[in-house]
């Protein structure tokens, strides 16, 4: 807390600047629809250089964020710390709550169920009834590795968080849930919490925008990684990513494709998981 107290002290006199980031996902299998928005703003680093390609971007971004779907909405913050082109390091905390629908939170009360597909889970919330709402919160750290090459691209993502969900419906009965949006089960709050890890890799090849619409093209693949440390469920997946700007970088829209390589429910790679997403970036404060 002292460093960053210093370092806003020493930020005082530097520019900053309004930030604003809004998306619309839809993926399917398990997701659904969610949107989310991110208010925030930039604050450039004292030895942020715009003629240096390293030091250019150095800046500490304070963000709200509130995620929400039909099953579930998220509200909390972020903080990243950029002091170099080449890195990021996040903290973050959010207040989770679900609604009871939509198969959140379905409660078991062994780490090492098979949840299944989604047909098996409404099976299982029939049989049951083991589906109630539920609230709590969850806290960690980012960490993102960034390099570019020419037109390749490459970003190295490492992720830490603690989660502590429960429902008081359940709580009796069940010490386990199906983190819908995660896809890996967890142990609820009332029975000590769970970690989750997580790791992701992207390449992408970029092709440079058109100055007169302003556009760029992108295409690689996006491997994920996540594994639960008590409930111990493991997702890995991998795949094709392609993501093309538009209207002068203010929209984004990204389509992934991904193979389920471990994963407790899906045991073949195919079907595939898919989704879209819509990111719109307003340009703010002369950004």
């Amino acid at each position: 807390m002292l460093a960053l107290l210093t370092l806003l002290g020493t930020a005082s006199a530097a520019d900053v600047t309004p930030t604003f980031d809004g998306r619309l996902s839809l993926a399917y299998w398990r997701l659904g629809t969610q949107a989310n928005v991110k208010p925030g703003v930039s604050i450039a680093m004292p030895w942020a250089d715009p003629g240096n390609v390293i030091l250019a971007p150095a800046a500490l971004k304070f963000e709200a964020e509130v995620t929400g779907s039909p099953a579930f909405v998220r509200a909390g913050g972020r903080v990243t710390f950029s002091p170099l082109a080449v890195l990021d390091v996040t903290p973050y905390g959010y207040y989770d709550r679900y609604f009871g629908n939509f198969q959140t939170v379905v409660g078991y009360d062994s780490w090492d169920t098979n949840y299944g597909y989604n047909d098996d889970i409404e099976a299982y919330v029939g049989q049951t009834g083991a589906q109630a709402p539920g609230a709590g919160f969850h806290y960690g750290v980012s960490t993102t590795l960034k390099a570019q090459v020419k037109n390749v691209i490459v970003l190295l993502n490492g992720d830490w968080s603690d989660w502590n969900v429960s429902s008081a419906d359940l709580a009796a009965d069940y010490d386990y849930f199906f983190e819908r949006e995660l896809e890996v089960m967890m142990r609820m709050g009332h029975a000590g919490g769970d970690n989750l890890v997580q790791g992701n890799g992207v390449v992408l090849y970029h092709w440079d925008k058109n100055p007169d619409d302003g556009w760029y093209l992108r295409v690689g693949s996006l491997t994920q990684y996540r594994m639960t440390t008590t409930a111990d469920d493991r997702l890995l997946r991998t795949g094709g990513l392609v993501q093309a700007s538009t209207r002068d970088e203010t929209l984004t829209h990204t389509v992934l494709v991904q193979a389920y390589l471990t994963d407790r429910a899906y045991e073949k790679a195919f079907p595939p998981f898919l989704a879209y997403q819509l990111k719109w970036t307003p340009a703010l404060g002369g950004q």
